[in-house]
């Protein structure tokens, strides 16, 4: 009969100390953040879309926010 067995410890998913260092990301030299656009009422669809900082979309010349792909990491 063997004697009570120790569990090994397993890196959990929610440890802050083992996830990466967040990334700042930016859109036409201003930094931004993503947000859920929701547009199905007016037929243009639910996707994550650029806003500054301050809360603001960006929009392109017809008026439809900016899709968060766009985003880029900061360059060095």
């Amino acid at each position: 009969m063997a004697g009570p067995t120790k569990n090994a410890k397993v890196a959990s998913k929610n440890n802050p100390t083992s996830r990466g260092s967040k990334v700042k990301m930016y859109f036409q030299g201003q930094e931004v953040l993503p947000v859920k656009f929701i547009g199905t009422a007016i037929g243009q669809g639910v996707y994550m879309a650029i806003s500054s900082i301050n809360g603001d979309l960006l929009l392109d010349q017809q008026g439809v926010p900016h899709k968060w792909d766009l985003a880029q990491p900061q360059k060095s």
